[in-house]
């Protein structure tokens, strides 16, 4: 039986996004496969993505992704400090991973996108395929000056077999092994009628979801304003401490792909899984600023070609005067719905190393 070994960063919940369909439609083209999970999030927002029966789901990894204030806001000292000391523990890490590896006893070995599997793997003589729209070595080098630990980690993403590159993606010219594939997400129908009426509002009302990724933070909510014919829809790991034009997403009977699909705008920020999600499903993308983060310009010029899109300045975030942007969105008939092929573009790719 052949054998998938999957690591995924817990920084954040998308490149389990991109990851989960991915292995969903590996599975399918072969289902004699046997897939373990190591990191992402926790089991409960695997199990409600995937379909694949895993047998294994360990969260523990040896992936840094950077260290955050709150789901928008980089901290490079700490993060760099956490490099430099992986850097200096490296081999015995490696060493770990490596006999995790050696006892799954996997055919490949799929990286979104920490560096330590991909070189464990490398020295174990498994095929390694990092899969991502960005590796870290680009991320680390936007913070932080630190040229040889950037150096070493792009020997590692350039070495491995393959690097799947998701779009949208931050271009990777030092790279050769690039493998460009379409947008890679969970889709769903439109559900605006259950939507309405688990929210029990007039039909007419408007409505818009607040994902601001996997990290979590505060909301400012009790800055707020009313808004007037709009009802906001949370979901995620953020904390509200109330709005009376705010509700739990999480528990309305949709999912969370079925809510982005059927609501007017989705508010978020430059992050993978949501906003190709709402690319995908034609829904308007109202976004925090993010301008240090080096997928921005990339990812929300592309979902520009498929939504209305606007920037949210962060004074109108924390001050809630965005009803404007919300209604200006939320009328705009500019939609070119983008097409989530790159699952299984990305699932022919594996399926040759098996």
């Amino acid at each position: 039986m052949p054998a998938v070994y999957a690591a995924v960063t817990p920084h954040g919940y998308g490149h389990a996004a991109i990851t989960l369909p991915v292995l969903d439609a590996l599975w399918r083209r072969r289902p004699d496969v046997r897939i373990g999970l190591v990191g992402g999030p926790p089991e409960e927002w695997v199990a409600r993505r995937l379909t694949v029966p895993l047998v294994l789901h360990d969260r523990d990894i040896a992936d840094l992704g950077m260290v955050n204030a709150d789901s928008n806001t980089v901290l490079p000292g700490p993060s760099l400090d956490r490099y430099r000391a992986l850097m200096a523990d490296f081999e015995p890490v490696v060493a770990a991973e490596m006999a995790r590896q050696r006892a799954f006893a996997p055919d490949l070995v799929v990286s979104n996108v920490g560096f330590v599997p991909l070189e464990a793997a490398r020295r174990l003589g498994i095929p390694a395929v990092a899969l991502a729209p960005f590796h870290w070595g680009q991320i680390l080098a936007a913070y932080c000056d630190a040229p040889d630990i950037v150096a070493r980690l792009e020997a590692i993403y350039a070495g491995c077999d393959a690097f799947i590159q998701t779009s949208p993606f931050v271009p990777m010219p030092g790279l050769a092994n690039g493998i460009p594939v379409g947008p890679v997400t969970h889709t769903a129908r439109r559900r605006r009628e259950d939507l309405v009426a688990a929210l029990g509002c007039d039909s007419d009302r408007r409505l818009a979801l607040i994902a601001m990724g996997g990290i979590g933070s505060d909301l400012p909510v009790a800055q707020w304003p009313r808004f007037p014919g709009w009802t906001f829809i949370l979901c995620g790991p953020d904390r509200s401490d109330g709005h009376p034009d705010l509700v739990n997403g999480d528990a309305l009977p949709l999912s969370f792909t079925e809510l982005v699909a059927s609501v007017d705008v989705v508010v978020t920020k430059p992050g993978y899984g949501t906003v190709t999600e709402a690319a995908c499903a034609g829904t308007p993308i109202l976004y925090r600023e993010r301008n240090d983060w080096p997928e921005t310009p990339h990812m929300m010029g592309w979902a520009r070609q498929h939504v209305p899109v606007a920037e949210l300045a962060a004074e109108a975030w924390f001050s809630g005067d965005f009803r404007e942007k919300l209604q200006t969105l939320s009328q705009s008939p500019d939609r070119n719905p983008a097409r989530p092929t790159g699952a299984e573009e990305a699932a022919a790719i594996l399926a040759r190393y098996l």
